[in-house]
């Protein structure tokens, strides 16, 4: 366990922060879990409270870094075809369902996120994401949530822009929902950041393959535009490497709203 809270430091590509996160909650975890069953074990007739707190602490806190070793894992089984196919078969099966209803449907949405970043990257899975992502128009988020309860999922909506749809047995699904704005243009909240663009940059799309399934995702230009929100290092620098030939209007602002927000906007120069 120790050998592999190292490995996960020395892999982690995030920064520092997430790298002592890592592997702090690794080694406190797996200390809770030694001391945790070494109770038990000498009072199993009593059944220790403490042991039992610990125990149940030192499993909660490794569990959450399942999705770090499942990365780990993934990116050093390549050469290992069965054990590739077994940690991904979810992901892609998942995969090939939503791009056969896409194409079926006709639905005018895209593959975004982690996958899409793959697939420009390196035309194969490397990682363990934890969910999938559409991109959409908010126009065609009817028929999208139409398309998705047929398939048998549920939808969930605690934002006017984000819609997760749930199914048992499948990885999430998260559909981003640009809104129509004034002017030709589209937007979408990330937290606290508007983004705001030309509509022309969503018509922009391109189509790529990753692991044998081919799809759309959003072209060059609009994935250089939400470099900033991209949570893997990795997927930031081949973002940044596409080529951009647009530019910020201004400086970043803020928008008196429901909640303060700033707003980026890019317009094709």
């Amino acid at each position: 366990m120790m050998a592999l809270c190292v490995a996960g430091y020395l892999i982690i590509k995030q920064g520092m922060y997430y790298r002592v996160r890592f592997l702090g909650t690794s080694c406190l975890g797996t200390m809770a879990l030694v001391i945790g069953l070494m109770r038990l074990t000498e009072s199993f007739r009593m059944l220790d409270g403490v042991g039992v707190a610990l125990l149940g602490l030192g499993a909660a806190a490794l569990y959450q870094l399942r999705f770090a070793v499942c990365d780990l894992v993934l990116a050093r089984c390549r050469h290992m075809p069965f054990l590739y196919r077994h940690l991904t078969a979810k992901h892609i099966k998942l995969l090939k369902e939503i791009v056969a209803i896409i194409e079926r449907d006709k639905l005018n949405c895209l593959i975004g996120g982690g996958v899409a970043y793959d697939a420009l990257m390196t035309g194969y899975l490397t990682h363990m994401p934890c969910d999938l992502d559409l991109v959409c128009l908010s126009e065609d988020e009817p028929a999208i949530r139409s398309a998705l309860t047929r398939a048998g999922f549920v939808l969930k909506s605690n934002r006017p822009d984000q819609v997760l749809a749930y199914r048992k047995g499948d990885i999430m699904i998260d559909v981003l929902i640009w809104q129509t704005g004034e002017k030709g243009k589209i937007q979408h909240l990330f937290g606290v950041d508007l983004l705001v663009m030309p509509r022309s940059l969503f018509l922009d799309k391109r189509e790529v393959q990753l692991n044998g399934v081919n799809f759309f995702i959003q072209g060059a230009r609009m994935l250089a535009c939400v470099v900033p929100w991209v949570s893997r290092k990795r997927h930031q620098t081949l973002l940044k490497s596409t080529s951009m030939s647009f530019a910020p209007i201004g400086p970043v602002q803020w928008r008196d709203a429901q909640i303060k927000v700033r707003v980026t906007e890019y317009n094709v120069v």
